[in-house]
């Protein structure tokens, strides 16, 4: 295969080099006349495909791409948003700027970053499962019983129970 490929790239400088039948130069004088001076250096990433979404940010200020709740800047809820998924990760902009990057989740998780809740929420979600069933116990016995069951309900959830109006 070398052997070929060798064989191939002798022709290929032959051909390059030989003159145009009707203008004056080759294909190789044309080349660095015309192409060469104007050739920029490539990209240091790769290409990468990705799908544009639009999306609004919810007032739990999550938006929902393929099953997966991303948080943005909780002064972003309510508004439309662009999105730019790939393969390996989720970008949010607002107005042109980008607000928010998230590693792509899988179907029903949650991707939340602290620094895009409120601080008010911030403070409960950096509580430890013990604190939290403390609390609750101070609350009362029905409260206590609840929180032992150990089920967080996800952004998702959460969102599907305020759909209900209840």
């Amino acid at each position: 295969m070398a052997a070929l490929n060798a064989a191939i790239a002798e022709l290929l400088i032959a051909l390059n080099e030989r003159a145009f039948q009707k203008l004056p130069g080759s294909r190789r004088s044309l080349f660095e006349r015309l192409e060469r001076p104007v050739l920029k250096t490539l990209p240091e990433a790769p290409y990468e495909l990705a799908e544009w979404r639009r999306c609004r940010a919810g007032l739990d200020y999550h938006i929902q791409v393929r099953d997966c709740a991303y948080s943005v800047p909780h002064a972003l809820a309510g508004q439309l948003l662009d999105v730019r998924l790939s393969g390996t990760g989720l970008e949010v902009f607002a107005r042109g700027k980008r607000v928010a990057v998230h590693p792509r989740g899988s179907a029903g998780q949650d991707c939340t970053r602290p620094e895009h809740m409120p601080k008010a929420h911030r403070e409960h979600y950096q509580w430890s499962p013990q604190r939290a069933l403390d609390w609750a116990a101070a609350i009362g016995p029905a409260t206590s019983a609840l929180a032992a069951r150990g089920r967080t309900p996800t952004v998702l959830a959460v969102r599907a129970e305020l759909g209900r109006g209840s």
